[in-house]
């Protein structure tokens, strides 16, 4: 070892109990994640006792199509985002509950549901533009108007994506490549319109955290009023972060 040399820089570990602690302590205060989560699995409870030929209909009668955007669009923006089709869709639910508890604990109630407006809204209408021009261009088939399309996923999407925010460095950027490869994924496969909606959702996702790390800067330099909601958010953000 060199003598000259300066103290090692520390490493940093991950202790797993104090993650986790954290974990449960925000759940456990965050009940606009709790009460959505709760909402979307007593839904799919409700659909799936159905039988298979009800819960269908059910499905697309609360989905996202075109056919639906187009005779009630504010009814099924609103529905889709509380149904999930599938069984396996309860490890996204999960996922969103913990994602959504962070968001509520650093941005607060309004954050929360602004966020998750607008990932699911700006997903969808960009899919139905989608649809509808493909469809207008002879790219896709007339059938696609009546496609099934609802789930959490949208929301989750971009809330994943904002999450990067409050993700301690260096885990930073790999959060968030970890968050685009898992929604992005299923592209290997081939694009769908799902995919475009999870692209879409990412991207507003991750804009919104972008400028909150601009209004984090801003608040660690003093340029942000005390007493103003933002202010008092991102102080706490910024530090949590110096922690």
């Amino acid at each position: 070892m060199n003598p000259s040399a300066g103290p090692a820089a520390p490493t940093r570990r991950v202790d797993l109990r104090a993650v986790l602690s954290d974990v449960g302590r925000t759940v456990a205060r965050g009940w606009i994640a709790i009460a959505y989560a709760v909402v979307v699995v007593a839904v799919a409870v409700v659909l799936w006792a159905q039988p298979t030929g009800t819960t269908d209909q059910y499905l697309e009668q609360f989905s996202t199509n075109l056919d639906n955007l187009t005779e009630r669009p504010l009814s099924v923006l609103v529905s889709s985002a509380f149904v999930i089709s599938t069984p396996g869709e309860l490890v996204l639910v999960g996922m969103l509950l913990v994602t959504l508890a962070y968001l509520q604990r650093y941005l607060g109630v309004l954050g929360v549901f602004l966020i998750g407006v607008a990932g699911h809204v700006g997903a969808t209408l960009v899919v139905a533009l989608g649809l509808s021009a493909g469809i207008f261009h002879g790219f896709l088939p007339e059938s696609v108007v009546s496609a099934e399309d609802v789930g959490v996923s949208y929301v989750l999407a971009a809330s994943m994506a904002t999450a990067a925010l409050f993700v301690p460095r260096p885990w930073t950027w790999p959060y968030l490549a970890a968050t685009w490869a898992f929604f992005l994924f299923p592209v290997v496969a081939g694009v769908t319109f799902t995919s475009v909606g999870h692209t879409t959702a990412l991207l507003v996702g991750t804009c919104i955290a972008v400028l909150g790390t601009r209004f984090v800067r801003a608040d660690r330099a003093g340029r942000l009023p005390e007493r103003s909601g933002v202010g008092r958010s991102l102080g706490r953000l910024a530090t949590d972060e110096r922690r």
